[in-house]
């Protein structure tokens, strides 16, 4: 999963790569910047169709963005992209440049 509006120091962050078997989304052990972890989450409920991402507080202050994602199935990788101001829209691109 991948996001611009995702940023860390003011930079973009890299891309959010899942593994196969438990992800675990873990915070900063002395709980400084406990940000990101839910906006996370509902980015990636957003990928998966939901809408309550669009009305959240990141979106609020990022304004509209895109979020890219690619799955993999049977080895092959499908890439896609939605965006906040047009969450009805799901992209389909042949690969994950093309989505820009």
């Amino acid at each position: 999963m991948d996001a611009p509006a995702f940023k860390e120091k003011g930079k973009e962050r890299l891309p959010v790569r899942f593994h196969e078997g438990l992800n675990v989304v873990l915070g900063k052990e002395d709980g400084a910047m406990s940000i990101g972890k839910s906006s996370s989450l509902l980015a990636l409920d957003f990928v998966f169709g939901d809408n309550t991402y669009v009305k959240s507080d990141g979106v609020k202050q990022e304004g509209h963005h895109t979020i890219f994602f690619t799955f993999r199935f049977d080895g092959k990788d499908y890439h896609f992209a939605r965006n906040v101001g047009d969450p009805d829209a799901v992209f389909i691109c042949d690969d994950k440049d093309d989505c820009v």
